[in-house]
């Protein structure tokens, strides 16, 4: 089944902790299986501090000036982030994230984070 970009648009980015919101867990399956929206980070991080990590990513300056949404939350994105980054950035982009798993495509992926 797919879905529009607009029939999914409620689904974020959001960061939930799931240890407060297991009762999510079932409706994130689902649409994880329905659509490339849904990523499961590990960390122990707290959710304050995972937010104001992640937030410093949303908007990157392009060369020509311009600032855009760099979406790293859509599986689509994050599947090319290691292919983008550079090493030094990619440690520090998944600082404290032990693994971030998604799929893609009905393929599950995992990037793997550096532990400080």
């Amino acid at each position: 089944m797919a879905l529009s970009a607009l029939s999914v648009a409620f689904a974020g980015p959001w960061l939930f902790d799931m240890r407060q919101a297991q009762a999510w867990e079932d409706k994130f399956l689902r649409l994880e299986s329905a659509a490339p929206a849904v990523s499961w980070l590990y960390t122990t991080q707290s959710l304050d501090k995972l937010t104001r990590h992640l937030e410093s990513y949303l908007n990157i300056q392009l060369k020509t000036g311009e600032t855009a949404l760099l979406r790293f939350y859509d599986p689509r994105v994050l599947n090319q982030i290691p292919h983008l980054f550079t090493p030094e950035q990619l440690t520090h982009f998944t600082q404290d994230i032990e693994e971030w798993q998604y799929q893609l495509n009905n393929t599950a992926y995992i990037v793997k984070g550096i532990a400080s």
